[in-house]
């Protein structure tokens, strides 16, 4: 055998040179059709290249309400939990889901599926009403609830995914916050505070704890006095607020606090939703302060919304205003740390659907919304998956989950933001991102190509009306130039 030779195409080799009547081998194409298929082969491994290893790559997480979506330091969203309702699990059957997904918003945006080991300890059980945010580059899961047939079960232990790639459940102690569901967590700083929620036997709490990430230790945190209008409450938002010098609350405003939204809490005859008030909470004071508003604008109170901060603000999306099963809102709403004024935020164009129990985070590198010299900032906030509820009829309600991605941009007018969905509901799209500015760019030079087609398809058919004309000699010539 020849030296440097595979064995199939040396045999295949010899047999041909020892076949004297085998036809000539036809010449090799070389025109353009041949070298097509070698372009389109470049296009599709650099198409690969840019996407992740497909032993990670699964599309899109199940639909699903009720997750953990929080923002790490390194710009990727970390995705945990829920409670599922999708043709690709449990036979499209309601499943309550344990799995971990990132997603990386970008030029390219895609979600990667995160495996572990099989086995007891190796990575939290399926829950949902969890609560969670990223402390350190790090995800902090604690709670949440799964109900196995007849058995409902609270959970009390407290999870961190370290570097993205393993889980690790933090051993309890003395100190620990009892179990619970519907609860709210943030990130201060290197702690992590959880708030409120429901425990065993729908006991409302009205608590809160503080986690030292740095210590792994347990602290119960202050809560507002009673009689201050601050009562205990499930299906609430805790949200990350960064120090902002500028804020009318500079005492408690000049470092990292926790800002607290709505929620609601169980009375003898039905539910009490708490009002549009922010209650922010300094981990250094171990203190509470309320924010009214400063306008009589407000949103209403509401419970199960999203929630994010970005550029000095506080994003209230959505939720539900009523106990009963209707449907859910689409509003969106801006407080202002500063001004402590509430804005409903107007917006045209495509836009989420209404829903509850939806998660959203902010986006802080996003690219910006204008061009720089009009003060335009980087950042978005991100908005994923949730429940719609279609209609009740007949005591039954008809309801869509969600696992689309759309991210909103800011602007200074509250009439001029722009919601863009970055993934769809099919399961597989990956759509390029582009800020809205951009996107608006990329639609004049949509309009103005169109325009110069249309002018290039008018010139060439005076071109050939013109050459038809002028076939017939001199005599043509002149014809057409009288016409044309």
């Amino acid at each position: 055998m020849a030296r440097g030779c595979a064995p199939r195409p040396c045999e295949a080799m010899r047999r041909e040179a020892a076949a004297p009547d085998a036809p000539a081998r036809a010449p090799r194409a070389t025109g353009p059709r041949a070298r097509t298929p070698w372009r389109l082969a470049f296009i599709a491994a650099a198409a690969r290249a840019r996407a992740p290893a497909m032993s990670n790559a699964s599309r899109t997480p199940y639909r699903r309400k009720a997750a953990v979506f929080a923002s790490l330091q390194d710009g990727t969203v970390a995705l945990f939990s829920g409670k599922a309702k999708d043709a690709r699990v449990n036979n499209g059957h309601i499943a309550f889901v344990g799995d971990t997904w990132l997603f990386a918003p970008g030029p390219a945006s895609y979600w990667r599926r995160l495996r572990f080991e099989e086995g007891r300890g190796s990575r939290p059980p399926p829950r949902w009403k969890s609560a969670g945010d990223g402390v350190k580059g790090n995800l902090y899961v604690f709670g949440g609830h799964v109900q196995k047939g007849d058995k409902s079960i609270y959970y009390d232990d407290l999870w961190v995914l370290e570097e993205q790639s393993r889980w690790r459940e933090i051993p309890q102690s003395k100190v620990w916050p009892p179990a619970r569901r519907g609860h709210a967590a943030a990130r201060a700083g290197d702690s992590l505070i959880i708030v409120g929620g429901r425990g065993h036997h729908s006991h409302c709490l009205r608590d809160a704890w503080a986690f030292n990430a740095s210590s792994e230790t347990w602290r119960e945190a202050s809560t507002p006095p009673h009689g201050s209008g601050y009562g205990c409450r499930w299906g609430l938002s805790a949200t990350a607020v960064p120090p902002i010098p500028q804020a009318r609350d500079g005492a408690v405003q000049s470092e990292h606090t926790v800002a607290v939204f709505g929620g609601r809490q169980k009375t003898k005859k039905s539910y009490d939703y708490h009002d549009a008030s922010v209650w922010v909470y300094s981990p250094r004071w171990d203190a509470w302060r309320e924010l009214t508003s400063t306008t009589d604008l407000k949103p209403q109170a509401r419970d199960h919304h999203a929630a994010a901060y970005l550029d000095g603000a506080l994003y209230i999306h959505g939720g539900k205003i009523t106990d009963l099963a209707t449907t859910a809102e689409a509003d969106l709403w801006r407080f202002d740390f500063v001004t402590h004024a509430w804005q409903k935020l107007e917006y045209e164009g495509k836009t989420p659907r209404s829903r509850y129990l939806h998660s959203a985070c902010a986006w802080p590198s996003a690219p910006r919304a204008g061009p720089t010299a009009l003060g335009a900032k980087r950042g978005a906030v991100l908005l994923f998956g949730g429940e719609h509820i279609k209609s009740r009829r007949h005591g039954k309600k008809k309801y869509v989950r969600y696992d689309d991605v759309w991210a909103y941009w800011a602007a200074h007018s509250p009439n001029d933001g722009t919601w863009v969905r970055l993934v769809d509901n099919y399961g597989d799209t990956r759509e390029a991102v582009l800020s809205p500015f951009a996107l608006a760019g990329v639609r004049v030079a949509s309009a103005a190509l169109l325009v110069l087609l249309a002018l290039g398809v008018v010139a060439l058919g005076l071109f050939h009306r013109c050459s038809q004309q002028g076939s017939g000699g001199t005599g043509g010539w002149e014809a057409a130039r009288e016409t044309c």
